[in-house]
């Protein structure tokens, strides 16, 4: 399908010069500052809303349900999603009309940032149909809705509305001076919001690449221009607790892990994430003791539990049982039941037993991003012992200097853009590794456990000098292998799959790249081999949000920009 990016750009000039609203007066510095904050929460409390379905569906976490129907059901769109979209909608355009009356550039230009990505993302997850809440006023093409997001318009015209509105939001940013009392991505840097305006253009055009002939032309023009997220220290993402009146705030994983209310059940890891770090290569991937935390070091006594889909019990006497045939099928060294024998332990995808006695062998989420423990084979078991944990640190990564790699990497290999795909993806893994080793900052070098139940029970600081030394070897490892296949779509795959890895914490932007590539080509399937995976979201009944332009999509609804063959989804 051909995108007019002409006939676009001109109604994108009617729409957002014909729309302003100046018959009232524009808030106070006082008011817009206060709402310029409370769209930020918004905005990130929108992304969180997400995070459990997108991950699950990604394979970051395991879906705990037998079928994919029960499991969309049970992340139908929120009340609570639908109040915050409508909250985003509302105040980020009384934010950019009262910021342009007021020719605050720094505000204008961001929050037309935040408005975009907010769209982006609804149309990533709901299909090819307008949201709009249900309490604000529906838009119209005649009524007074500035930055042009109209209902009963084709999903792709409003993603190209988006491009416009990060183009213009360049613009406003340009011409900026002041800086916001409360700017909790960026701390007021113009520059970092130019450079995520423009990598979120970028990203826009990839994930439209299977259905926009253009977009190897625009990806081109923005990497000519520079000015892209290429650090870490650009990295778009939340920082918990640092928001005013979110001291004390911890992420939901997080809380969920380490916070004993009585009756402790920590969340589930995903026995194929896990593998993918600690077993399907033959290097070691050394972010594995910064992802996740083993509390046993193996299964070979009665009190390391692990409990088989089958109800087999590790450590008890059970045995593994034979992997089922369509995991085979797919990858004959595919996880069953655990990631590897190394202690790493979670639940397949699709696992739907309830409450177990093995909560003390779990592996639970570690340093990075969630704030957890780092896995220093101390191997401590149970809630409540917080000694080398980062809280303070824990973050909600959003848009990163390794995903933007991985995004060119991926751009340069399918539609020939500009780029070297090698490098690119080189450059991912290296960033990834950085933003990760960061998180060692308040670890004690010198710790070293009494008793790691390990030959060699190393010091931290031993741990953290061979994990950097294994950086080089892993992506020695992934350039040979990239190297080696013959395929764009084995390429690919490699891409992908690396950089599903480096997104760990973003099942957002790990979704959409399934749902763009079906790749890894080697995911998990669903436990149940009979169900088909999911595509699209469900919407809700219209009491919480209204649809434009056709009946209410369900399960195989796909995105517009998704012209993939379902049958690829598992």
């Amino acid at each position: 399908m051909k995108i007019h990016h002409f006939c676009l750009i001109l109604l994108i000039s009617v729409l957002f010069f014909s729309c302003r609203d100046t018959g009232r007066d524009p808030l106070s510095e006082e008011e817009l500052h206060i709402l310029y904050a409370e769209s930020q929460i918004h905005l990130i409390d929108f992304f969180e809303e997400w995070q459990a379905y997108t991950m699950e569906m990604s394979r970051m976490l395991p879906m705990r349900n037998s079928s994919y129907r029960e499991g969309v059901d049970k992340f139908t769109v929120t009340k609570e999603a639908a109040r915050l979209f409508g909250e985003l909608s509302t105040s980020s355009r009384e934010l950019i009309r009262s910021s342009d009356l007021r020719e605050s550039y720094f505000i204008s230009g961001s929050s037309k940032i935040l408005r975009a990505f907010t769209y982006q993302m609804i149309i990533d997850l709901s299909n090819e149909y307008e949201l709009a809440p249900v309490s604000g006023e529906v838009p119209s093409l005649n009524g007074n809705t500035s930055q042009g997001f109209y209902a009963g318009f084709p999903q792709d015209s409003n993603y190209m509305l988006s491009i416009g509105l990060l183009s213009e939001a360049v613009d406003d940013l340009e011409k900026s001076q002041e800086s916001p009392v409360a700017d909790l991505f960026f701390a007021g840097d113009a520059n970092k919001w130019i450079r995520l305006a423009n990598s979120l253009k970028l990203r826009a055009y990839n994930n439209t690449r299977l259905v926009d002939e253009n977009a190897r032309e625009e990806i081109n023009k923005i990497i000519q221009d520079g000015q892209l997220i290429e650090d870490i220290s650009e990295d778009f993402q939340y920082r918990y607790q640092s928001a005013p009146g979110r001291e004390g705030e911890l992420a939901p994983l997080f809380e969920l892990t380490y916070r004993d209310n009585g009756d402790w059940q920590p969340p589930f890891m995903s026995n194929y994430f896990m593998w993918l770090l600690t077993e399907e290569k033959s290097v070691a991937d050394p972010r594995s003791s910064f992802y996740f935390y083993r509390q046993v070091p193996d299964f070979t006594s009665p009190d390391r539990v692990a409990i088989c889909p089958n109800f087999e019990v590790l450590g008890q006497g059970g045995v593994i049982p034979e992997t089922p045939q369509h995991y085979k099928d797919i990858d004959g060294n595919m996880p069953y039941c655990i990631a590897s024998e190394a202690g790493y332990y979670g639940r397949d995808h699709g696992n739907g037993m309830g409450p177990s006695d093995d909560k003390e062998s779990r592996t639970l989420i570690g340093l990075y991003p969630f704030g957890g423990k780092f896995d220093d084979n101390s191997f401590e078991r149970g809630a409540g012992n917080s000694r080398g944990t980062g809280e303070n640190l824990a973050l909600l990564p959003m848009l990163h200097a390794s995903h933007m790699y991985f995004i060119r990497a991926e751009a340069a290999l399918t539609i020939g853009t500009q780029d070297n795909p090698i490098i690119m993806l080189e450059e991912g893994i290296r960033k990834s590794f950085e933003k990760v080793r960061s998180f060692a900052v308040n670890l004690d070098p010198d710790f070293r456990p009494d008793s790691c139940l390990l030959p060699v029970c190393e010091s931290v600081g031993e741990i953290l000098n061979r994990l950097q030394m294994e950086e080089e070897n892993y992506i020695n490892y992934v350039l040979y292998q990239y190297n080696r296949v013959a395929t764009v779509e084995e390429k690919l795959d490699i891409i992908m799959k690396e950089y599903l890895i480096a997104l760990w914490g973003n099942g957002f932007e790990a979704y959409n790249n399934y749902r763009r590539t079906a790749m890894p080509l080697n995911i998990q399937p669903l436990l149940d081999p009979v169900a088909i995976d999911p595509i699209g979201f469900p919407r809700v009944a219209p009491e919480i949000f209204r649809g434009f332009g056709g009946p209410l999509p369900y399960v195989n609804d796909t995105v517009f920009w998704d012209t993939n063959d379902p049958s690829l989804f598992r």
